[in-house]
């Protein structure tokens, strides 16, 4: 059996660069990544796998003979945001909206090595596209556009399941976003990561699970210059930023490079064969090593709620609900509260 994830968890990863003002969205042609907050793509990885099964590494693994088994999951879901430009409460400029999230994974399991006797190592490599409309009803017109975004992921994970209920993750993701109305590469990611997770199986049938885990983001984007793809204009912005030098240094490149460490725990309790109940627990801290956020410390901690239910082997449907809350050392960034939740229907073949 390939290594699955977990819990079905509808957040979004750190991606873009911080917005200190999402009003400006419409000065640039084209998306500048300044305008994306941190935390709009806050998850996406976690997003990535949605739809695989609940249960996860609980579950006893079987060797099999064939080397690969690849698979194909197809989710959608629907989304509300109490704050869906991640703005601070005084600075508000939309009370609440919605987002429609497409996603398309490919994964292939590469093989169930045994370790000696006690540990069994799963290799996965997967492949995720991602579409989001963040006002698929249009509540604002034209306005919420340049928030639409494509997101591009490829990641290799290497879990070792140990003893006693331990499992340890190795992996490296790759992450492109894309603003696909524009045809602008927001940013690149390179994000190696390890983590522990430890099970905890109740006498009732529960299933606590604890996580610890760090990773580090290399980050790369496009030029100013590239992103606005007109010299009359770039030299306009060029002279209002205050020269080359002061341009340069607001470029997205490194500017999110960051350590992240992460804490965080689930339960696993079901309702019956087909419904499953979990509150899950996160918190993360990012330290920034790069250009102007040198130093910078921002923590994310998110308390969320979810039901999942399978109606087949293939098709299931989640309803989850979360409340996210994010702090910064540093005054020039927002920090923001934000209640989401939504629906999500998964779809998953295995070959």
């Amino acid at each position: 059996m390939k290594y699955l994830v977990i819990c079905f968890i509808l957040n979004f990863t750190l991606l873009g660069e911080e917005s200190n003002q999402p009003g400006s969205v419409s000065n640039l042609q084209g998306v500048n990544s300044d305008l994306f907050d941190s935390d709009f793509f806050s998850g996406v990885l976690d997003e990535a796998g949605t739809d695989e099964d609940a249960m996860g590494t609980q579950r006893l693994i079987d060797l099999r003979n064939t080397s690969f088994t690849p698979s194909l999951n197809f989710s959608t879901s629907y989304n509300y945001s109490s704050n869906p430009l991640k703005a601070k409460s005084t600075d508000k400029i939309r009370e609440d909206g919605f987002s429609l999230t497409l996603n398309l994974m490919a994964n292939l399991g590469l093989g169930e090595i045994g370790i000696g006797d006690e540990v069994i190592s799963a290799p996965s490599l997967s492949l995720v596209q991602m579409r989001t409309y963040s006002d698929p009803i249009k509540d604002q017109g034209e306005e919420m556009q340049p928030f639409d975004v494509d997101v591009q992921i490829a990641t290799f994970s290497l879990p070792f399941i140990l003893p006693n209920d331990f499992t340890l993750s190795i992996g490296h993701a790759y992450t492109r976003p894309i603003s696909f109305r524009t045809d602008n590469v927001i940013s690149y990611s390179n994000t190696p990561s390890i983590s522990l997770s430890k099970n905890f199986a109740l006498q009732n049938g529960d299933i606590f699970t604890f996580t610890t885990g760090a990773s580090y983001s290399f980050t790369n984007g496009d030029t100013l210059e590239q992103q606005i793809n007109d010299p009359v204009y770039y030299q306009f912005i060029e002279q209002v930023m205050g020269g080359p030098e002061a341009v340069l240094a607001q470029q997205p490149t490194t500017l999110q490079d960051a350590w992240t460490h992460l804490i965080s725990a689930s339960y696993i309790r079901p309702i019956n064969d087909k419904l499953l109940f979990s509150p899950t627990l996160n918190f993360s801290k990012m330290i920034y090593t790069e250009g102007v956020n040198t130093g910078r410390e921002d923590t994310l901690t998110s308390l969320g709620f979810n039901f999942s239910y399978a109606f087949t082997d293939w098709l299931n449907a989640t309803a989850v609900s979360n409340y996210t809350w994010k702090k910064s050392d540093t005054l020039s960034i927002p920090e923001y509260e934000d209640l989401t939740g939504g629906v999500a229907f998964g779809i998953n073949y295995a070959f």
